[in-house]
């Protein structure tokens, strides 16, 4: 902890990602045509991020106040 007593700085960041194969059967009988929502594929996002001030109050408790940025 820095010598005020304020809480140090913190940097983080976190990357994340699925692939997914998501859908609803769904026929259109009259010609034998599936017509349900789908989708097949990966997606990916990252996510960054700095402390810009901190209070820490009498119980302990810490509250960051920063910047991020995210890509998705």
């Amino acid at each position: 902890m820095p010598a005020d007593g304020s809480p140090p700085p913190a940097v983080w960041g976190r990357v994340f990602g699925a692939q997914s194969d998501i859908g609803a059967e769904a026929t259109l009988s009259i010609a034998d045509f599936k017509i349900g929502p789908e989708f097949n594929g990966n997606y990916w996002g990252l996510q960054i991020g700095s402390d810009i001030a901190g209070v820490e109050h009498d119980n302990g408790h810490v509250d960051r106040f920063g910047l991020f940025y995210t890509h998705a």
